[in-house]
């Protein structure tokens, strides 16, 4: 069974393992596009959290849990470099502010 702290650390891990990615994505697909994925993937991650109670396994908990934060941590980054692309593209002269908010 996998515990807490590694159920947890799967939302850091999938930010490490794609930052190198995130760029070479707001390019090839667009910013906008980048965005709606990182929305879909973290709807998604958090969606299958409220059907994780069904499952009896503590071992396929645990498993499909860190799944969950996997997925939310990859959509998190595509949001994360899609929202700081378009701050810095269309208000360069407010970036630092806007920067400061998100």
């Amino acid at each position: 069974m996998l515990s807490t702290s590694a159920i947890f650390s799967g939302y850091s891990i999938a930010m490490c393992l794609f930052s190198p990615f995130f760029g070479s994505m707001l390019t090839k697909l667009g910013r906008r596009n980048v965005i709606i994925i990182g929305c879909l993937c973290e709807g998604t991650a958090m969606l299958s959290f409220g059907f994780l109670d069904m499952i009896e396994d503590a071992n396929l908990y645990g498993l499909l849990s860190f799944g969950c934060r996997f997925i939310e941590g990859f959509g998190n980054g595509c949001l994360n470099s899609g929202a700081s692309s378009i701050i810095a593209h269309d208000f360069e002269d407010n970036m630092g502010n806007l920067m400061g908010l998100t």
